[in-house]
């Protein structure tokens, strides 16, 4: 009991503990609020429109994955470390919105001329997903200002943002159904909700940060050194991405589509498993990169013992309950899931571990180390996921899982300790 108040007294802590709060309630909210929309949409359209717009909402999310190039974690880490310094970094924070405007008028500029192409033919759709791939440029704005206010540690402002935007989409989505809708009704609401969510998370930063102006456009300098900024972290974010679709990616390779649809099921409980723990080390990264190392690592490794062994009960009692889960989120047709789950669910603490590491390295100016480390632990987790899978079909890519997070452990920390070496020396 005398350690348990110790840590719920300890400053840090407590503050770890409501901006993990605040991030926690956005994502749920956000996500509960985004199958809404998407309901919402699948019932307006129908069935061959909706796979339209999933399509055209696939290839808007890679242009967010494009443009946002690293440059939301740089701003946080950097408004983190610039505020703990007294200091104010507009002119980055300038470059940073410059740079993402580029990117997304260049992946806007791409799709719009092949956009017939894309689309099949059909002018419908592609006049929708034209209307559509414009929602990059409000999401410039959004990604920006909400990095800021979590590096200014405004997770309840940050929170508001993220509901604001979710149900701006969800009531156009509910009036596209009222009023009956079409493909390029859906292109507007997606427009039009990043719109609304980058006008809220601009007036949200104001409060924040009153002497943020973006009265100029930033020098050649602050472009390059933004770009130089954030080229590491896009790429870490890149090998991120495809590491962790990795299972999927491969059994629709290797296996088709029955296998990679019972993955994909044990695959996005483990998502919804990993909330917590993503909210935590997302509160973490302006805490680490503004306070002093010596006042951050007991804490720090307090919160990655617990979410470890939080992970471990979780592990189990997922395990434990896979078969009702399953039946439940799924129906009686994914039973064939139970089992993968249940051996994916064990790569939970391990995750967790990764996760630490690699948010360390992170907050410290080191992701070029992480992404090293990432892009060895593809290396593995390739060749090593394809043979199980050629062996033992989805169970093989389950039983992947917990050995490659086992690797990608390994690898971390063997870099993290040559470095270190490297700099004693």
């Amino acid at each position: 009991m005398a350690v348990y108040r110790q840590v719920i007294n300890h400053p840090l802590l407590a503050r770890l503990s409501l901006n993990s709060f605040w991030l926690l309630a956005a994502r749920v909210i956000s996500q509960a609020l985004a199958v809404l929309f998407t309901l919402a949409i699948a019932r307006a359209l129908g069935e061959a429109a909706f796979g339209r717009f999933a399509f055209i909402s696939a290839i808007v999310f890679i242009g967010n994955v494009f443009s946002t190039y690293g440059l939301d974690t740089l701003i946080i880490r950097e408004v983190a470390l610039a505020r703990a310094a007294g200091q104010k970094i507009g002119d980055l924070i300038h470059a940073a919105l410059a740079l993402q405007l580029l990117l997304a008028l260049l992946y806007i500029l791409i799709v719009w001329t092949v956009g017939a192409r894309l689309a099949g033919g059909e002018s419908g759709a592609a006049l929708a997903l034209r209307v559509a791939v414009l929602s990059l440029l409000p999401l410039a704005f959004s990604t920006i200002f909400s990095a800021v206010l979590r590096g200014h540690e405004k997770m309840a402002a940050y929170m508001a943002f993220s509901v604001i935007t979710a149900a701006a989409a969800g009531l156009g989505a509910a009036i596209l159904y009222w009023r009956g809708g079409s493909l390029v009704g859906a292109a507007w609401v997606v427009l039009l909700a990043q719109t609304s969510g980058a006008v809220a998370a601009y007036y949200l930063c104001r409060r924040a940060a009153p002497w943020l102006r973006l009265s100029r456009w930033p020098d050649r300098g602050m472009l390059v050194s933004a770009g130089r900024g954030g080229a590491m972290l896009a790429a870490l974010m890149v090998l991120a991405v495809v590491y962790q679709r990795l299972g999927v990616i491969l059994l629709s390779l290797l296996d088709g589509d029955t296998a990679t649809g019972l993955y994909s099921a044990a695959a996005k409980v483990l998502e919804v498993l990993k909330m917590l723990p993503a909210a935590v080390f997302g509160a973490l990264l302006p805490m680490m990169a503004a306070e002093q190392r010596s006042a951050m690592r007991r804490s720090y490794r307090q919160t990655v013992i617990v979410l470890i062994g939080l992970g471990v009960a979780v592990a189990a009692l997922t395990a434990l309950l896979a078969r009702p889960i399953i039946a439940i989120l799924f129906g009686a047709g994914f039973a064939a899931a139970v089992t993968p789950l249940r051996v994916m669910a064990a790569s939970l603490p391990l995750t967790v571990l990764a996760f630490a590491l690699s948010f360390h390295l992170v907050a410290h100016k080191q992701e070029r180390i992480a992404a090293i480390a990432t892009l060895l632990t593809l290396g593995v987790a390739a060749p090593t996921t394809a043979w199980l899978i050629s062996r033992w079909s989805v169970t093989g890519a389950a039983v992947a899982l917990p050995l490659c997070e086992a690797a990608q452990v390994a690898i971390l920390t063997l870099l993290t300790l040559a470095d270190r070496r490297r700099a004693i020396a």
